[in-house]
């Protein structure tokens, strides 16, 4: 029986079986007990209205970054194993739920799990809207942690428009039980109203930014969110403070792959602008103006170590070429052989110039210099996700 369900679940069957086929997603209610109760006046009590949940008849995907086609290709003994296990028991506390009744906490917590794996796509498609469903179940049968499931999928809107209201109300919720986590959804939510444009892969050393309501962020930080830590990360990596983001990575490493690798990233690039410092100096105790003019314009150029300057880094390498530096010279002509269309400097030019290695015959683009990606996690709950499920590069 747990392998038929199995397979009906993988294949997003429910819709064609009898009871299943009603449209509608969790209903917008609490069940009133010792372990899971909080002040709802904007919702019902579930002994006023159905208590069952249906799946959605469809298996829509959310556009949010959760979304993804990746199904883990192959499942360890002990992961299918669990799997069943999981499966068995959520299915338990989807049956409670439908009876208006609660069952083992172990079920609630499974639904909670499956939920989990749903949203990433691991051991199975991934269908945010059928994880709102689990993280529901999950809820209404005691499992406080479901609420950090539930306020994100209001966020992202898993699969429907997103709802601010019903994301606080969640995250209100959750607050009882994570305040860290909380307080990074909070700064999610007043962010975007702002609104704050986050892409996933922001360059490092680009122009800086400013995030709005930092204020809230630096709270889930000190409270030790591994979330705001990695996007304070980023903000001070985008304004070319390094050992500052150095710091805030490091301290997340440890519970984020994603942390540990964008620490790295960073320590690499702390060594190529120290190697670059060497440099400059070694130029200026040999009174070496050309190679010491070239190096500083170098480092206007590419924003090693501060803001990139084009202005700065052209009448640097003129210098340089004036005094007979033949790197510098060749630059220039690569600047100059193309401008924008009112005669100005072409940015996008500058900036691929930038990336440029000229020690060559020719020209070619840097492997030292090129673009370095910094990355936040696929979503703001995969920290919770238990560690025999971690995909491992």
């Amino acid at each position: 029986m747990k392998l038929f369900f199995y397979v009906l679940l993988l294949s997003g069957l429910f819709s064609t079986i009898p009871g299943f086929a009603e449209s509608g997603m969790m209903p917008s209610c609490f069940i009133a007990s010792p372990e899971n109760s909080f002040n709802a006046d904007h919702l019902p009590s579930c002994d006023e209205m159905p208590f069952n949940a249906p799946f959605p008849n469809t298996a829509s995907q959310s556009s949010g970054p959760e979304k993804s086609s990746k199904i883990s290709a192959e499942l360890s003994p002990a992961q299918l194993k669990e799997l069943d296990r999981l499966m068995g028991l959520a299915m338990q506390a989807e049956s409670a739920s439908k009876a208006s009744k609660f069952s083992s906490r172990s079920a609630a917590n499974a639904a909670w799990i499956l939920g989990l794996l749903k949203l990433h796509g691991i051991g199975m498609q991934a269908d945010a809207q059928q994880a709102r469903y689990w993280f529901g179940i999950a809820w209404q049968q005691g499992e406080k942690m479901a609420s950090a499931g539930l306020a994100w999928c209001e966020i992202q809107g898993c699969g429907m428009p997103p709802k601010a209201d019903s994301a606080r109300y969640w995250n209100a919720q959750l607050n009882h039980y994570n305040r860290p986590r909380a307080l990074y959804f909070e700064w999610l939510l007043e962010s975007r109203m702002a609104p704050l444009e986050i892409t996933k892969n922001p360059r490092l050393f680009s122009e800086g930014s400013t995030l709005p309501h930092k204020d809230l962020l630096i709270k889930a930080a000190n409270a030790g969110d591994i979330h705001a830590l990695i996007e304070l990360g980023i903000d001070s990596a985008s304004k070319n403070q390094a050992e500052a983001a150095l710091q805030y990575f490091t301290q997340a490493e440890s519970r984020s792959g994603v942390a540990f690798n964008n620490a790295n990233l960073i320590r690499k690039k702390i060594s190529q602008l120290k190697s670059l410092n060497s440099q400059q100096t070694a130029y200026a105790d040999r009174n070496d103006a050309p190679e010491s003019f070239f190096a500083r314009a170098v480092r206007y150029h590419k924003g090693a170590g501060m803001p990139a300057n084009y202005s700065e880094a052209i009448r640097l390498y003129k210098k340089a070429a004036d005094l007979g530096h033949p790197l510098a010279q060749q630059m220039l002509k690569l600047i100059f052989s193309r401008s924008a269309a009112d005669g100005s400097i072409d940015i996008p030019w500058m900036q691929e110039l930038s990336q440029m290695d000229l020690s060559g015959a020719t020209p070619r683009l840097s492997t030292a210099y090129g673009p370095t990606l910094l990355n936040r996690e696929e979503t703001a709950l995969t920290d919770f996700i238990p560690g025999m499920w971690i995909r491992r590069p």
